[in-house]
């Protein structure tokens, strides 16, 4: 069975008695983006919350959405917080998701325009239509939102109207006394007729052409404007935009009142006053999300554990709400003046203290502020700026390419020693983007080499309506023979279809092959539950009904109860006896032997490479051990490791090939950088 907490004392005061109240055990849960899939995590996390107490919480994208509502209902769980959050779907349906996504300035007209070209749109959401949209709608919807958004461009039918109006007349009143009248008529306005034809259809294609002008230039000039998207986050006041309404849910799930300030990675690691903390760290719950850098071509795990990163306030008050700009903006807060350098990079040329003297020149940037005071809608935000429909995040970070160049101080400004390390260093303008675009499912995020409580993780997929899979709610591995088999994506072989076939495929193995091998390896395998949506559900799909946002999430917390009940139930045999094992049992056995697998092959590998070094030489060329107890500590662990590495060469080599055999594709143990 799945060992309860030990030693850990159970949140007293004003308990609310509900099958939320006191949790049994403690886990881990990883979610995957999918936009307005999001809709299946709510009611999911609220039936994981009735049995466990959420410790580790981490998601991309959409899944970044659900990471952070999870954290905040774990915190506020005697708030009711996951009551709150198992009712928060119903919010969304009618249009109510739609609502969220605002666009902002000249790139508005493209927000409709997105939506009808991928095919979900409504009209009139009182009336909905099936979705996805058929072909010959989405066109037909185009042209009149473009007729309709784009007047201006009305303009060029009026010299085909025009030509097409007095054609007719001015070639029938063109006549001759010598010919015969009957004829000459019928020809004057037979060529009117053709005139007037291709009067209005140079007049269409004028107004098609200056439409397709209009939405190019939207699209490379304002969107780039608009920090390359059609959606800022922000809304108004009478109808708040997707970062707002997060901010305030959050908040609200929580329980800390809208107004007084966001909810903080500190508070996450604190916990709220007399809760119960996670023995093996300390802390009450880590949260964890991913970004993606475009500048820099890789992703990052956020909270940032590495590197300083500046914002510049005035344009992040275009993406975040005021309380949260307050939060980032504290007077605890140091900034730095910067100037323009080489090749678009920003030299830093004061330090400058919010208490202190303030310049009016150049611009001041602002340093992200640490971890435990970072508010958790700054990191979901930057998680979740899907690719053109929501601005990405601009932020500024060293050049680690340029030397700095000190420089003098400025009159009689007083300088700190750690204030002049950063005068004279070398920033550049860094876009954060979408999670997804790197990690968009990272499932080994809060692994240990052996787990001391499960990690269940939330996958998306899609059902197939033309075989079983499509009566089905969710799909998860039943027995160690079963897998989480990677997606396959079909490839037409001839016509238009085939080439954008082609470059589908090659952009989603692009993206997502580093989540797609983790499906199939045992220890993974077991404790996915993916999710089966029609192609009417989730994606991006803003216009869901309420039925079909029920469903959906309905769906969420059929599959919590599916992977729940498979850790939990005696449900493996030991060879072929009775079934005497949990699945819990079973995924920590897959381990331990994954990890065996693995790690026979590493040791005898690093028996080898060890016998070319030497701890005690005096000549370490660099990070030598700075005293005799960090020496003496090196070797002792080295040691251990070279016994061990003996042993396994000691083994009998069928035997060790053996061990080493079972479980199938376990992997291979080696070093991953930090991300």
């Amino acid at each position: 069975m799945v060992e309860k907490r030990k030693g850990v004392a159970e949140p007293a005061g004003d308990t609310h008695r509900d099958q939320w109240a006191n949790p049994e055990f403690d886990c881990d849960l990883i979610m995957k983006g999918g936009v307005t899939s999001a809709v299946v995590y709510p009611r999911a996390i609220a039936q994981f919350g009735t049995r466990y107490r959420l410790r580790s919480v981490g998601g991309t994208s959409a899944g970044a959405i659900g990471a952070a509502l999870a954290a905040a209902a774990e915190y506020g769980r005697n708030r009711n917080g996951f009551q709150k959050l198992n009712e928060l779907p119903s919010l969304l349906a009618d249009g109510g998701l739609a609502r969220l996504f605002q666009g902002d300035g000249g790139a508005a007209d493209l927000l409709p325009l997105f939506q009808i070209a991928t095919g979900h749109y409504q009209q009139d959401p009182s009336r909905p239509e099936p979705l996805p949209l058929p072909i010959s709608r989405r066109v037909a919807l185009a042209l009149r939102h473009a007729w309709k958004r784009i007047p201006w461009a009305r303009l060029w039918v009026l010299p085909g109207l025009l030509i097409a109006l007095f054609s007719v007349p001015v070639f029938a009143s063109i006549g001759s006394p010598n010919s015969d009248p009957v004829v000459l008529v019928v020809l004057a306005i037979a060529a009117g007729v053709l005139l007037a034809l291709l009067g209005l259809a140079a007049g269409a294609a004028g107004w098609f052409i200056a439409c397709l002008l209009s939405v190019y230039r939207m699209t490379v000039v304002e969107v780039p404007k608009n920090m390359f998207g059609i959606c800022s986050g922000l809304g108004t006041q009478d109808e708040p935009g997707l970062t707002d309404w997060l901010a305030d849910q959050i908040n609200d799930l929580a329980g800390i009142p809208n107004r007084r300030r966001p909810l903080l990675f500190g508070d996450l690691r604190r916990g709220p006053a007399r809760s119960a903390h996670d023995p093996s760290t300390g802390d009450f719950l880590d949260l964890r999300m991913m970004t993606t850098c475009l500048n820099r071509a890789r992703p990052y795990e956020l909270p940032f554990k590495q590197g300083e990163y500046y914002f510049d306030p005035e344009e992040w008050a275009r993406l975040f709400p005021k309380k949260v700009m307050d939060a980032l903006l504290a007077d605890r807060q140091d900034g730095i003046e910067v100037m323009p350098g080489p090749n678009g990079a920003l030299i830093v040329t004061r330090v400058w203290h919010p208490r202190g003297r303030h310049f009016d020149s150049r611009r001041h940037l602002h340093r992200l502020p640490p971890t435990d005071e970072l508010p958790v809608v700054v990191a979901m935000r930057l998680s979740l700026s899907f690719p053109l429909l929501i601005s990405a995040v601009p932020m500024y970070g060293r050049n680690l390419r340029v030397r700095p160049s000190p420089l003098p101080p400025v009159g009689n400004e007083r300088i700190r020693p750690e204030d002049a390390e950063v005068r004279g260093r070398f920033l550049e303008r860094l876009w954060f983007s979408d999670g997804g675009l790197c990690s968009n499912f990272p499932v080994t995020m809060f692994d240990a080499p052996l787990p001391m409580r499960p990690t269940f993780a939330l996958n998306l997929g899609f059902a197939d309506r033309s075989s079983e899979s499509g009566q089905r709610v969710y799909r998860l591995a039943q027995n160690n023979s079963e897998g989480m088999y990677p997606p396959y994506i079909p490839i037409d072989e001839s016509g238009i279809d085939a080439l954008a076939g082609f470059g589908g495929a090659m952009l989603s193995a692009s993206r997502n092959w580093n989540d797609n091998v983790h499906l199939e390896i045992p220890g993974h395998r077991d404790r996915i539950v993916e999710v089966l949506q029609t192609k009417e559900e989730g994606g991006l799909n803003m216009f869901m009904t309420k039925p079909a946002v029920d469903a959906l999430a309905a769906k969420g917390s059929r599959a919590a109860q599916g992977i729940m009940s498979q850790f939990s139930e005696l449900r493996y045999p030991p060879g072929n006896r009775r079934k005497t094992a949990t699945g819990w049992d079973n995924h920590r056995w897959i381990r331990f032997r994954a990890l065996l697998n693995v790690l026979l092959p590493f040791l005898e590998q690093y028996g080898r490479g060890y016998e070319g070094i030497d701890i005690d030489s005096p000549l370490a060329p660099g990070y030598s051990f700075d005293s005799i107890q960090q020496r003496s500590a090196a070797r002792a662990v080295a040691e251990e490791l070279k016994r061990a590495a003996g042993a396994v060469t000691q083994i009998d080599p069928r035997t060790r090939a053996a061990v080493a055999r079972k479980p199938a594709n376990s992997g291979r143990l080696r070093r991953t950088p930090t991300v």
